[in-house]
């Protein structure tokens, strides 16, 4: 905004100087003009007077040419002095006619190269006028807009101090966040070294180090996630086989019948501590894969409170830094 209105009160000045260029060259033009013409007119005037004179004398010479002429009109020497004198009277009333016609001729050519001129000069000054009026407007009202935003000079002087404190807010903000991301990476370099190694000292090398770590962090943890399940399914599998086999012994424990002879029963240790002896076992195979399982939970779990954790930490740490960016720009 104020450069167009730089811009336009250049424009003004410029317009405004050639404008009086024009006006000036305009007025020393007519003056010439008129001086020419003031100068024709006094050489028209003179020729004409001195032709006057020259009639008058030449009527006042003729009553005494023509009295002479009847006097002496058997001087053959005299007739050819007057007949001299008529002819060189005659040519010069010819020459003087000559000069007046050129004179004129001259003073019409040059009256009209003037209304010419001033025709051209005119116009020129009308489109001129033109632009000046329209300048003039938008000055007006450049000029309105620049005393309506300038109407209160306190008023503007408090505005541009809050600007400057908010500035300076901003600013103080921008270098606590920066120092805090710095002090962030710093922390995480000086706890995780071995995260960091072969890596610059910079902050956005360390940064983009990070992010990247995370990157792959998240992947393993995606990947050990998905064997976890693989896992879990397995455990799943084999609980389910031995619940089915300690169906099956409890079935067959049920609906055992009672073996015959004593011998046999001494011989042979009671088919109910056997069966009883497998359940336990597969009892106990299915409580070591529920615990099993469980830790795999466990570990799961662990692993998704880490990830989340990271995920966090390096969500307000790219908000950080985006912020700071913003702000900068």
């Amino acid at each position: 905004n104020d450069d167009e209105k730089l811009l336009l009160r250049e424009r003004l000045n410029e317009v405004e100087l050639e404008l009086r260029k024009v006006l000036d060259e305009h007025a020393s033009t007519t003056a010439m003009y008129e001086k020419q013409l003031q100068s024709l007119i006094i050489e028209r005037d003179a020729l004409v007077e001195q032709h006057a004179l020259q009639s008058a004398d030449k009527q006042e010479n003729s009553p005494e040419l023509m009295e002479s002429f009847i006097g002496q009109h058997d001087a053959n020497e005299e007739n050819q002095s007057l007949k001299e004198i008529i002819r060189q009277q005659a040519e010069l009333h010819r020459e003087l006619d000559e000069k007046f016609i050129a004179l004129t001729s001259s003073q019409i050519e040059s009256q009209a190269e003037f209304d010419k001129q001033k025709k051209e000069i005119e116009e020129q000054m009308n489109n001129y006028k033109n632009q000046l009026e329209n300048l003039s407007l938008e000055r007006t009202n450049l000029l309105e807009e620049l005393q309506k935003n300038t109407a209160s000079p306190v008023q503007s002087s408090e505005n541009e101090k809050r600007t400057d404190d908010k500035l300076v807010k901003v600013n103080t903000k921008l270098k606590r966040a920066l120092q805090t991301f710095k002090d962030k990476i710093h922390r995480l370099v000086t706890e995780r070294p071995e995260l960091f190694t072969d890596v610059g000292e910079e902050t956005t090398e360390r940064f983009d180090h990070l992010i990247a770590t995370v990157e792959h962090q998240a992947a393993h943890i995606d990947l050990l996630q998905s064997e976890n399940e693989q896992s879990q399914e397995q455990l799943r599998n084999q609980i389910q086989e031995l619940q089915s086999s300690l169906d099956a012994c409890r079935y067959q424990l049920e609906n055992e019948r009672p073996v015959q002879g004593q011998q046999l029963v001494c011989a042979t240790p009671p088919s109910d501590e056997i069966s009883q002896t497998k359940i336990e076992n597969y009892e106990k195979q299915i409580h070591q894969l529920q615990q099993k399982l469980s830790q795999n939970d466990d570990e799961k779990l662990l692993l998704r409170e880490r990830l989340n954790e990271v995920e966090l930490e390096l969500r307000k740490v790219l908000d950080e830094h985006a912020s700071t960016t913003a702000m900068y720009e």
